[in-house]
């Protein structure tokens, strides 16, 4: 597991963002009857996996262009060993929560609850954080003495909430990533032009 962070290139011209496309993925097991009346699905997965797709055409630069978007990606992509690590990454318009976010409810027991977003209902989990985050017990700000946070996203508070006090947090995060391939294509045509590709990564879940 590798904490390097990777900086998504700014496109110049003032082209507003880099086109990023991020798909939810869940695993689900589907089996029919044998009369195909009906269908049993099982999902296995809690927590969606991230399939984050980068559109290259804006990157500029070369293999020996210091910092250029090019070497960046490249130099990424071998630090990586290819799809054998992941990294970090502060993901435009997805990377902070600055509105109160539940992430549970104390029961008079408990005292580790996992850091999670939710989406009108849709659960997802946030292991990397950016930065201390603010920990809330029924509306009020906790003393960054009185819990503990994992490198995992693990709120572990000295005592536990009482029943049914609502746990909420604001703060920054990162996506962990790793690349999908074990081989990359950068294709550069000349001038600091680069034909339209994509760089393909899939999100972490830490175990």
């Amino acid at each position: 597991m590798s904490n390097t962070i990777y900086t998504i290139p700014v496109p110049p011209n003032g082209a507003w963002a880099v086109p990023i496309t991020r798909t939810p993925r869940f695993n689900t097991i589907r089996q029919d009857t044998a009369a195909y009346r009906g269908q049993t699905r099982i999902s296995l997965s809690p927590y969606p996996v991230w399939d984050v797709e980068i559109d290259t055409a804006y990157f500029t630069g070369s293999e020996s262009t210091i910092s250029s978007s090019y070497q960046l990606a490249l130099g990424l992509f071998g630090q990586m060993k290819g799809s054998a690590d992941d990294f970090l990454v502060t993901m435009p318009g997805d990377n902070t929560i600055s509105t109160a976010m539940p992430f549970g409810f104390g029961d008079g027991v408990t005292t580790a609850f996992q850091i999670t977003r939710t989406f009108a209902g849709f659960l997802d989990i946030i292991q990397n954080l950016n930065g201390s985050p603010s920990i809330f017990v029924n509306g009020v700000l906790q003393a960054a003495n009185t819990y503990g946070i994992s490198n995992t996203g693990i709120v572990t508070f000295s005592s536990p909430p009482g029943v049914a006090v609502p746990l909420t947090w604001t703060g920054s995060f990162y996506y962990r990533l790793h690349f999908v391939d074990d081989s990359l294509q950068l294709q550069f045509i000349g001038n600091n032009v680069f034909t339209a590709s994509t760089l393909k990564f899939e999100s972490v879940i830490l175990p």
